[in-house]
């Protein structure tokens, strides 16, 4: 049993989770394995990573403090992506018994979400890694941005940017719809 911090309360408890170790460069967990453990970042670095449709699709990187496999928790469907430690790593190892357990204490408003904040986190998931990224996407995006910044903007600043940005982010959208245009044009 390891010690851990309490930084509510100032004082060292026992850890009643185990522990693992893993070597820069290791999978911690891996896509499509079976799972009933996820894990609290203790210290080093991941990078998660999902195969799909024969390419690695990089979902993020966690740090000390980050949880990952939290979805095992709580189904039984096989692990949604790799987990690789980007350097020498420690984590906290959470159970699916140790989870229940805690959550069968717990107020029957939070038992309630848990389940239903899962199956959305589940279904995000899926849908990041269904969709094909599309040149209207990225127009949207790119008029998104630009607007986005514009409303936080003072009057003088969005004059600013509308006579610096707006001319080149124009000439991007034309650039973008030219391009288009030629890829999607038939073969001659």
């Amino acid at each position: 049993m390891t010690e851990i911090k309490n930084n509510n309360e100032n004082k060292v408890e026992k850890n009643p989770y185990g522990t693992h170790f893993v070597v820069k460069g290791d999978p911690v967990i891996k896509q499509g394995d079976h799972g009933d453990t996820a894990y609290l970042i203790q210290s080093g670095l991941v990078r998660v990573y999902a195969e799909h449709s024969d390419k690695i699709v990089e979902l993020e990187k966690l740090e000390a403090g980050d949880i990952f496999g939290e979805m095992a928790l709580m189904t039984d469907a096989p692990r949604t992506a790799t987990v690789e430690a980007l350097m020498n790593s420690n984590f906290i190892v959470i159970t699916r018994p140790m989870m229940i357990e805690r959550l069968a204490k717990t107020d029957p408003l939070v038992k309630a979400l848990v389940p239903m904040l899962m199956k959305r986190i589940k279904d995000a998931n899926n849908t990041a890694l269904n969709k094909k990224e599309t040149i209207e996407d990225l127009l949207k995006a790119a008029n998104s941005v630009y607007q986005s910044v514009e409303s936080i903007l003072n009057p003088d600043q969005k004059e600013n940017l509308e006579r610096t940005a707006k001319p080149k982010l124009d000439a991007f959208v034309k650039a973008i719809e030219k391009f288009k245009k030629l890829y999607d044009a038939p073969a001659v």
